[in-house]
C-alpha cells in the first residue's frame, strides 16, 4: 500500500469497509487464477492416465503375461473401434452430453470457462492416445506413448510445484474468505450496543494483513526453492 493511500481506522465502519475491499480484490484474484490451478491439476490427471495404461502394457510384454503381438492387436482394435463411424460419433455425442450438461447446471461463464479447459485438454489426450496407438510398430508407440505423456504429466507438476499456481490461488481464495469472515464479525459487534471499537480490533486488522504478506513470501520461498531442497534431500539421505 503506498504511503498517501494509508487511511486512519478509527471505527467499525473502516474496517468493514477495508475487509470487504480486501475479501473482493483476493476473490477476484482468486478467479482470475483458477484457470491456471485449473489446468495444472486436470493434466496430470488426464495424461497420467494414459501414461499408466502404456505402463500397464508394456509391463505385460516385459513380463511375458502377454505378448507384444497380442497387445499390439489390442492397441489396433481399441484404434479401429475409435476412428470407425461408430466410435467417432459415440466420442462426439459423450462430448457434447458432458458439455450440455455442464452448461445447464453452471449458467456462469466463469464454470463454463473451466468445464471447457477440461472438455479441450480430454480431446487433446484422447487426440494423442489414437495418433499413438495407430503406430504400426507398437513397441514404439508403447514407448512413444510413455515417453510423451510421461513428460507431461511430471512437467506439469514439476511447473506447479516450482511456479506455485496451486498455492497462489489457494492462498487468494483462503483470505477472501477470511477477510470476508473478519468484515461480518465486526459488522456483528458493531450491532451490539454494549460493544466498542478498541485496539484489540486494530491488532486483529494488522495480524490479518501481516499473516498475508507472510504467507505469500514463505509460498515464494518455498516454491522456489523447490527444486534445490529435492537436491539436497536426495543427497543428504
Amino acid at each position: 500500500m503506498q504511503q498517501n493511500d494509508t487511511k486512519t481506522i478509527t471505527s467499525f465502519d473502516d474496517i468493514i469497509t477495508l475487509m470487504n475491499k480486501q475479501s473482493s480484490k483476493l476473490k477476484k484474484k482468486s478467479q482470475q487464477t483458477e484457470w491456471q490451478r485449473h489446468v495444472s491439476r486436470r493434466i496430470p490427471v488426464y495424461a497420467g492416465t494414459v501414461m499408466v495404461f502404456f505402463l500397464i502394457c508394456l509391463l505385460m510384454t516385459t513380463t511375458k503375461a502377454l505378448p507384444l503381438e497380442q497387445v499390439g492387436n489390442l492397441l489396433s482394435e481399441l484404434s479401429n473401434l475409435a476412428t470407425s463411424g461408430f466410435g467417432v460419433t459415440a466420442l462426439i455425442l459423450l462430448y457434447a452430453l458432458l458439455h450440455g450438461v455442464y452448461i445447464y447446471k453452471t449458467h456462469t461463464g466463469y464454470n463454463l470457462l473451466k468445464h471447457s479447459l477440461s472438455l479441450g485438454l480430454k480431446l487433446i489426450t484422447s487426440l494423442l492416445f489414437l495418433w499413438i496407438i495407430s503406430f504400426e510398430n507398437k513397441s514404439a508407440a508403447l514407448i512413444t506413448g510413455i515417453a510423451l505423456f510421461g513428460t507431461v504429466t511430471f512437467s506439469v507438476i514439476l511447473a506447479d510445484r516450482t511456479l506455485g499456481y496451486t498455492r497462489r490461488n489457494e492462498r487468494y481464495d483462503l483470505f477472501s474468505k477470511q477477510a470476508e469472515a473478519l468484515a461480518a464479525k465486526y459488522a456483528s459487534l458493531k450491532a451490539m450496543p454494549e460493544s466498542s471499537f478498541s485496539e484489540q480490533h486494530l491488532n486483529e486488522c494488522v495480524a490479518f494483513f501481516e499473516q498475508l504478506r507472510l504467507s505469500k513470501h514463505n509460498d515464494a520461498v518455498s516454491d522456489s526453492f523447490y527444486l534445490i531442497n529435492l537436491i539436497e534431500k536426495k543427497v543428504a539421505g
